[in-house]
């Protein structure tokens, strides 16, 4: 009887922390924008990454606007991927959401004006690209 308790325990847990990883990897996680327009943008660098992470900062590149380094692993290496979305509009805070394992839901927030716009940046393998709705 003890065993079998013991195994149900051991299963419950482990429905547990699966069906906890998953809830908290579609969670929206909202970040400050840094500014790098006046200084070299970060250098894109695996190391110190992992499966999940985005940085999203305000840079110039052909013109103003804000670039996005999301990382994953879809293919089981780490494989970084940039994006970059044109626009001289003040945002100073960003939201992101997987959408799947290729895809980021990306949200830019002026939080003085209550302006947002929303995009999505994907990447597989070597390739990577942006849907917008405007």
């Amino acid at each position: 009887m003890r065993r079998q308790l013991n195994y149900f325990l051991g299963i419950a847990l482990l429905i547990a922390l699966v069906w906890g990883c998953a809830y908290t990897s579609n969670q929206e996680e909202v970040l400050a924008i840094k500014d790098y327009r006046k200084q070299a943008a970060p250098e894109d660098k695996l190391e110190g990454h992992s499966s999940g992470d985005v940085e999203i900062y305000r840079s110039i590149f052909m013109g103003e606007g804000y670039s996005v380094n999301f990382y994953s692993d879809y293919t089981g290496e780490l494989i970084s991927h940039n994006a970059f979305y044109g626009s001289e509009e003040d945002f100073d805070q960003a939201k992101y959401k997987w959408k799947n394992d290729t895809t980021v839901i990306i949200g830019l927030i002026n939080s003085n004006t209550d302006t947002e716009i929303s995009f999505e940046v994907f990447g597989k393998g070597n390739a990577t690209g942006m849907s917008t709705d405007e």
